[in-house]
């Protein structure tokens, strides 16, 4: 009776046939096609991703390029100087101005002489240097332009960069008219002292009537 019911429940079993394992089940939402549809196989996934991720990086790309394009300016450099000689105050005064464009080239240079007065001083001319600079600045250069301003008037680059206040003394009205004109204008304006050895056209221009060449 052991031996018939051994017999009866042995289960023959055949080979086992390696299945192939289906990748596919384990894709993400972002491994399949449009509509949920798989993609023909793993290959295909990653050259689908490839390209996509390619496409991603070409349009980064052209934004990028596109914004730098768009916020490029135009760059100009100025130098400004003025001069009370030789008394301060009360001497004749002179102002010298040089404007750079961007490849380097001179593209406007200008000098005023004032004569003796009491009201004369060092910062006035100066001053009346800056406005002459930024009259300019106000006709010639739009939105789409930058220009640098270098001094080396300590006094005016902190008073216009907004450092120091315009309190009192010979130079307020001139301080003034030149917030004034200032602020009519359109392009990026940045103020930076330099020392006297490095502004000697404009410092030359200011104590000279005649325009003197860069070097």
């Amino acid at each position: 009776m052991a031996a018939s019911y051994q017999k009866k429940g042995k289960k023959k079993r055949g080979k086992k046939v390696p299945q192939k394992k289906d990748t596919h089940r384990n894709l993400t939402k972002k491994q399949r096609g449009k509509k949920g549809k798989v993609v023909n196989s793993y290959e295909d996934y990653i050259l689908k991703f490839e390209e996509e991720e390619n496409e991603k990086v070409k349009e980064g790309i052209k934004k990028r390029t596109g914004a730098k394009k768009r916020n490029s300016l135009r760059a100009y450099k100025a130098f400004f100087d003025g001069s009370c000689e030789p008394y301060n105050p009360g001497g004749k005064m002179g102002t010298g101005i040089v404007i750079i464009d961007e490849d380097g080239e001179v593209i406007h240079k200008n000098s005023q002489r004032f004569e003796a007065k009491d009201s004369n001083s060092n910062n006035v001319a100066e001053y009346l240097a800056l406005k002459d600079v930024l009259t300019w600045v106000k006709e010639n250069l739009d939105k789409n332009s930058e220009i640098t301003i270098f001094g080396d008037s300590m006094l005016v680059i902190n008073q216009m960069k907004g450092r120091w206040g315009i309190s009192e003394g010979l130079y307020v009205k001139a301080a003034r008219e030149a917030m004034e004109i200032k602020k009519g204008c359109t392009a990026k304006l940045d103020f930076e002292w330099i020392p006297r050895e490095e502004n000697t056209v404009a410092d030359g221009l200011s104590k000279e009537s005649k325009s003197l060449g860069l070097i």
